[in-house]
């Protein structure tokens, strides 16, 4: 029973750790072609920033290089990401259409 000026507290489970499990964040599974390929997640709520830097991160090679990242829109046209909204749209699409993962590409500047 509830008295006046008593204080409740809620207490909200996460059923991935009552498994046993973690989860840092909801996020899409990215994988990336250069040389070779990479497979990495980004949260939902990622930058352009994120992106650049999980790729730099992984392909140590391209840390002074001039690159750019590209996907494939639903019709199968080969867009840049080079802005927040560019990953934002991609994401959107993607999970619009129940993709598991996103297939991304790095191509060099030159």
């Amino acid at each position: 029973m509830f008295h006046e000026g008593m204080k409740l507290s809620f207490v909200f489970l996460n059923p991935l750790q009552e498994e046993g499990l973690k989860s840092e964040y909801l996020g899409k599974t990215i994988k990336v072609e250069y040389n070779d390929m990479i497979k990495f997640t980004l949260p939902l709520s990622a930058k352009f920033i994120d992106l650049h830097s999980k790729v730099t991160e992984r392909f140590m090679d391209l840390e002074h290089q001039e690159f750019r990242v590209e996907y494939n829109d639903t019709e199968g046209n080969r867009l840049p990401i080079s802005r927040d909204e560019d990953l934002r749209v991609c994401m959107a699409e993607s999970s619009s259409k129940g993709a598991k993962f996103i297939r991304m590409y790095v191509l060099l500047n030159t």
